[in-house]
């Protein structure tokens, strides 16, 4: 799939970059979904990024981008971001949900077989 691969958690094997799963909330991805910059802009600005650190003010330094839609595109990334974060806790509950109604289950059942031996002494 190529940079964009890469950059999303791909690994490089036979000189190419193995497609990755799409992690919707990078900047480079959001910016290029919303229409604000292409795949070029987005190499360029990671191959400078290597020596400086922010992308999205890399971006608006070369023109890419406004102020305005770098905010945009942050904003968009941490809502991307917290909804990732409220799924992991829903699942996380969800196991432990189950966890506890199987233990809850084998009381009952366990309970249900000492009293049933009791009644019939």
């Amino acid at each position: 799939m190529g940079l964009l691969a890469f950059l999303n958690g791909g690994t490089k094997k036979n000189g190419k970059y193995d497609k990755a799963e799409k992690d919707d909330s990078s900047l480079g991805n959001i910016l290029i979904e919303l229409g604000h910059i292409t795949m070029v802009e987005l190499e360029k600005a990671i191959a400078i990024q290597k020596s400086q650190s922010l992308l999205g003010s890399i971006l608006v330094n070369m023109d890419a981008i406004t102020e305005e839609q770098l905010e945009e595109a942050l904003f968009e990334q941490r809502v991307r971001r917290k909804t990732a974060r409220d799924r992991d806790v829903i699942a996380a509950n969800s196991k432990r949900h189950h966890r506890l109604v199987g233990e809850v289950q084998d009381k009952l059942v366990s309970l249900s077989n000492k009293y049933s031996a009791v009644g019939e002494e």
